[in-house]
């Protein structure tokens, strides 16, 4: 993206600023020691769907 598209879409002074933050945001990520909560956690989604009107889809 151009300097002034960056600035426009981030509400930032300048590229190099918004180029920084997303590069502090990676290393932090990269470092991010958390739960794995892709595991089952007994809830049950789709009777909670079905309790609160929602449209299931089924896989």
């Amino acid at each position: 993206m151009s300097e002034s598209e960056v600035c426009s879409k981030y509400n930032a002074d300048c590229k190099q600023d918004i180029e920084d933050i997303i590069e502090e945001e990676i290393e932090s990520l990269k470092s991010y020691d958390c739960d794995d909560y892709s595991e089952d956690d007994g809830m049950d989604y789709i009777n909670l769907q079905l309790s609160q009107g929602l449209p299931v889809i089924r896989w």
